[in-house]
């Protein structure tokens, strides 16, 4: 898997607590028959051919995985030990925590949570690997919350005053009841003693993180984004934590999900500002996607693209069927809408023996025909492509993936 290593190695920026466990970052600042065949026989006939005649088939079907995480895609975590995962100690690489995705995630009742006003004591960022993280820390507990990408200009709750804050993309934080200042007693006393601003130490995406709000028992934090990228968002406990894991772009040889483009169908993705979309001549735009320039063949299934997503009529259950060879199998949610991720290596058929072939497929609402729809997003190892790197792209596709773009169906 290609990483662009544009920061300290994994492990740097944590802190051992309790009996030297590492908690987190710590730093200063046609549904029938037929149409299944044509699904699975998409590409078919050209995979023996492999790369040499092109490359072979359009998206194929898959199916993945484990337990859902919550309505809102946000995972919370019963122990701050977990974070790292067991046995974890300073050296070991951090992954990042939640659901990645690009739609608000919102939990705790927000915005009318109730309870005591939670404290504020911590705020801080720090990059790492392959995300920058972003942590609020609470006195007892995480209040109800809301992260989710603002369009600028950024304001200043209360007084509605202008906020500048670096970056071209803007993620906000909200937690309610919540407040850096206790206002419980005699005299206000503060809860959260840092800055106002923080600028996050090797951070890959993250531009800085500006304080936006404290008002009503409001608390508001700005996360400046070099772009619009897949973030996660978990619970944490002992000590409270609300953390905000943005992913960085996925590295498409050197160039980042920089670009987007809109399928016919309604679905609209991210893509390395540096590859090749088709055009819609032969398949539907942007629907093919490949490192370098191509050309769809007319009335081929040759593959020549290594990314293919497709809206196919088939019913999602069918779809993610269990099909041999998977090797991994794991259950999410994509802007809302239930899908699974498998991974498998194939016994033959359709694809030579041993190709690994890494599927999304999406529930769509059924179309305007009553219809259902699948939406399907594949990788093929093949031997023309890179396929580590594909898989990487794909994944950061997905989760930028906006399926109430458009209007076709």
């Amino acid at each position: 898997m290609t990483i662009r290593w544009r920061r300290a190695p994994p492990g740097f920026a944590v802190r051992p607590v309790r009996n030297g466990t590492v908690v987190d970052v710590r730093t200063t600042t046609g549904t029938g028959p037929r149409a299944l065949r044509r699904l699975a026989a998409v590409g078919g006939a050209a995979a023996l051919a492999g790369c040499a005649a092109g490359t072979g088939g359009a998206a194929g079907a898959g199916g993945a995985v484990g337990p859902p995480g919550d309505a809102a895609g946000t995972t919370t975590v019963a122990a701050a030990a977990t974070l790292l995962g067991a046995g974890t100690t300073a050296g070991d690489p951090i992954e990042p925590l939640g659901e990645p995705g690009t739609q608000p995630r919102e939990a705790g009742g927000f915005p009318d949570g109730g309870g005591p006003v939670a404290a504020l004591t911590d705020v801080r960022a720090a990059g790492q690997a392959t995300f920058d993280r972003v942590v609020l820390e609470f006195d007892e507990r995480v209040p109800g919350y809301r992260v989710a990408y603002v369009e600028p200009p950024v304001t200043e709750d209360g007084s509605g005053a202008p906020v500048q804050v670096a970056g071209s993309a803007f993620l906000e934080i909200r937690a309610t009841p919540a407040s850096g200042v206790d206002l419980s007693g005699e005299q206000p006393r503060r809860t959260y003693p840092g800055p106002d601003r923080l600028d996050p130490p090797l951070a890959g995406v993250v531009t800085e993180v500006v304080r936006t709000g404290g008002f009503e028992a409001m608390a508001a934090w700005t996360v400046g984004v070099e772009e619009r990228v897949p973030f996660g968002v978990a619970v944490l406990q002992d000590p409270p934590r609300l953390v905000v894991d943005v992913r960085h772009p996925g590295d498409g040889g050197g160039g980042t999900l920089g670009a987007t483009c809109t399928n016919p169908a309604g679905f609209r993705v991210g893509y390395p500002s540096d590859w090749s979309v088709n055009a819609g001549e032969t398949v539907p735009a942007c629907s093919r996607f490949a490192p370098d320039d191509f050309a769809l063949p007319v009335a081929s299934d040759v593959r020549v693209a290594a990314i293919a997503l497709s809206v196919e009529p088939v019913a999602f259950d069918r779809v993610t069927g269990e099909r041999p060879g998977e090797v991994s199998r794991e259950r999410l949610t994509v802007d809302g809408r239930d899908a699974v991720r498998t991974e498998q290596v194939t016994e033959g058929g359709l694809w030579p023996a041993g190709t690994p072939l890494t599927t999304y497929a999406i529930d769509l609402s059924d179309g305007t025909d009553g219809a259902p729809r699948t939406l399907v997003a594949d990788t093929v190892g093949l031997p023309c492509f890179d396929h580590r790197r594909n898989v990487e792209v794909l994944d950061a596709m997905v989760g930028t993936l906006d399926l109430d773009a458009g209007s076709a169906r």
